[in-house]
């Protein structure tokens, strides 16, 4: 799976992309998990970090289900898409 990071966590991360392993079933909790640990300053993300799948904001326990991609990213204003 892909993640991509913007705006702050992207420079908390270091990195604007990454690809994480998981196993199936797995949920964005997952893969902020193994985020933390496999990204150098990963660790550093807020506890509860603002995410979102197919650009759309999700919760922590969210299933990952046949997921290309997810942005990790800072709320955005109204009528803005995650990441513009």
């Amino acid at each position: 799976m892909t993640v991509r990071a913007f705006a702050r966590y992207a420079e908390i991360l270091g990195l604007e992309e990454t690809t994480l392993e998981l196993a199936a079933p797995a949920t964005v909790g997952d893969a902020l998990k193994l985020l933390r640990k496999s990204v150098p300053n990963g660790r550093l993300l807020p506890e509860q970090p603002l995410v979102a799948v197919n650009l759309e904001h999700v919760l922590i326990e969210t299933p990952l289900r046949e997921v290309t991609s997810w942005p990790c990213c800072r709320p955005w204003p109204a009528g803005k898409a995650c990441g513009s």
